[in-house]
């Protein structure tokens, strides 16, 4: 096997070890692709495996499928869970501006030909597949209909698994009509363990891959790795960690992200984005904030090695991505705007021609197992804002259409309900007067302070202590059984009391109130 210099921006310590990228899979750069690209559309016969993806078994049990898809010398391939991925992959579609600097953009057109797009999102309801931009396709191995239907909130391994074995049944059998074309995979960044996965089963030859930041998730699981371990080992760790993977994909034939407990528990579930920039520095780009790796090289837990690492190599080549100057830049074109709006359905019932921002107030749920004493809150919000109509967004992964028990109770307290899988940051971002309530979140950060009116189960003191964010305005609502303050005890009625706080007394007439689910009431008082 070659070997490939790994880390050789360090002078200090350059370090090489085997690599089966180098003998296998490595881009060939010094072979030019003569094929003349066609975009017509072809019959091809394919297989498909065995479902069992713990062995991907790719060339046994085999099936003929006949599908229609658009050849060309390269291809862009998305596999993309999450919220943020989705909307990054997206934007860039619809605004199809490679000169905006503010975006990352997803390669469209070669010369004059145009290169076709196959997506596979897991949350199934993010999008209308019948308002997909120019040139983008569902991975045609899944229909439509089982795609929008697939219930990820309750088998959402065996969906990850579908789609894995899809995307790899797309890249093979595109592989078979031209083995030198070029595919651009789409991955989100703490799925890095995708790219061992596709490149070793695909047998892609010419190859890069595009890892989309999903935000907060990425920054924190990110930290947590360095936290986690002593600073001596850290670089030497990832050195392992990524040489085991690259073993056990040829090995094995298959790496499954949800058996890999060891490995998964200790690097917090992902490959950090980091690591496999690490292991392939010129077939892997980094679609993220700056600001969240830059953070790393103040961390006590890093090495001077790693920060080296991380200055020379990481920050200069992270596309650094905006996504509010994106949706402004969107917003300058009629056509584009309900391009958006059409592909990420945005309710009409939200945005009727009745729809006032400022007289509308959302609340932001989650995860629907987290919800404990949701129709509490909604209650007490209808009688501390009579004057604004009230909608309810659940978090994407669990989708309100999955919980009918859940619309019907918000239907008989006239609350609407939102499409649950539309990003948040798409309904601000587009109406930057939307009032907001719900669970403390980073997605609060996508509206003006002014305007978010309650954050549930958190107190005063615990906010101070606990967030260093933006002090929220207005009042916190907490409910007696989490993060209460005992002070407040004897004011209670029942078990299924509510206190109100305002943080800023401003224009307020109380310094706390009960809300008494029982006898529906909601009584101010002053401390004496």
């Amino acid at each position: 096997m070659k070997k490939i210099k790994f880390l050789s921006v360090l002078t200090i310590t350059p370090v090489m070890f085997s690599g089966f990228v180098a003998s296998s899979c490595k881009n060939n750069e010094n072979e030019k692709i003569d094929n003349e690209k066609s975009t017509t559309s072809v019959e091809v016969q394919t297989d498909i495996s065995n479902k069992n993806m713990n062995e991907f078994n790719l060339d046994e049990n085999i099936v003929n499928v006949n599908y229609s898809f658009n050849v060309s010398n390269e291809y862009n391939i998305a596999f993309l869970t999450g919220t943020m991925p989705v909307l990054i992959f997206q934007t860039s579609h619809i605004l199809n501006d490679p000169n905006f600097k503010y975006m990352h953009h997803v390669k469209q057109n070669q010369g004059n030909d145009e290169i076709p797009s196959y997506i596979w999102v897991d949350r199934n309801q993010s999008l209308n597949y019948d308002y997909l931009p120019k040139n983008e396709h569902l991975n045609p191995f899944i229909s439509k209909e089982d795609h929008i239907e697939y219930d990820t909130s309750k088998h959402i391994i065996s969906k990850y698994d579908n789609g894995i074995e899809k995307t790899l049944l797309l890249t093979r059998s595109i592989l078979e009509k031209n083995p030198e074309a070029k595919i651009n995979f789409y991955i989100n960044d703490y799925n890095s363990y995708l790219y061992f996965l596709f490149i070793t089963l695909s047998k892609v030859k010419n190859y890069h891959f595009y890892l989309l930041t999903d935000g907060s998730f990425t920054e924190v699981n990110t930290l947590k790795i360095f936290n986690n371990h002593e600073p001596d080992n850290t670089l030497s760790e990832y050195k392992e960690y990524i040489k085991s993977l690259a073993k056990r994909a040829l090995k094995n034939k298959s790496i499954n992200y949800w058996t890999w407990k060891d490995l998964n528990l200790k690097f917090q579930g992902q490959i950090s984005p980091l690591g496999l920039k690490m292991y392939d520095s010129e077939n892997v780009s980094m679609i993220a904030n700056k600001y969240t790796f830059s953070k790393l090289i103040d961390n006590n837990n890093i090495t001077d090695e790693f920060k080296l690492f991380t200055n020379n190599v990481i920050l200069p080549n992270i596309t650094d991505n905006n996504l509010g100057k994106t949706f402004s830049e969107i917003s300058k074109s009629d056509e584009k705007l309900t391009l958006m709006k059409k592909n990420y359905n945005l309710s009409n019932s939200l945005y009727g021609e009745n729809f006032n921002p400022e007289n509308t107030l959302i609340i932001l749920g989650t995860h629907n197992r987290f919800e404990k004493g949701l129709f509490l809150y909604s209650e007490v919000l209808k009688i501390l804002f009579p004057q604004y109509k009230i909608y309810y967004k659940g978090h994407p992964a669990t989708p309100s259409v999955h919980y009918p028990t859940k619309i019907n109770e918000f239907k008989n307290m006239e609350i609407n309900d939102i499409n649950s899988s539309i990003p948040a940051e798409l309904l601000f971002s587009f109406n930057n007067e939307l009032n907001v309530a719900g669970w403390t979140s980073t997605t609060f950060d996508s509206d003006d302070v002014k305007h978010i009116k309650a954050v549930f189960n958190l107190d005063p003191d615990n906010k101070l202590n606990n967030d260093k964010r933006v002090d929220y305005s207005l009042l916190y609502i907490n409910k007696k059984e989490i993060n209460h303050n005992r002070k407040y005890d004897d004011k209670f009625d029942s078990d299924e009391a509510i206190i109100v706080l305002p943080i800023n007394k401003t224009d307020k007439d109380f310094d706390y109130a009960v809300y008494d689910s029982v006898k529906k009431q909601l009584v101010k008082y002053n401390f004496e």
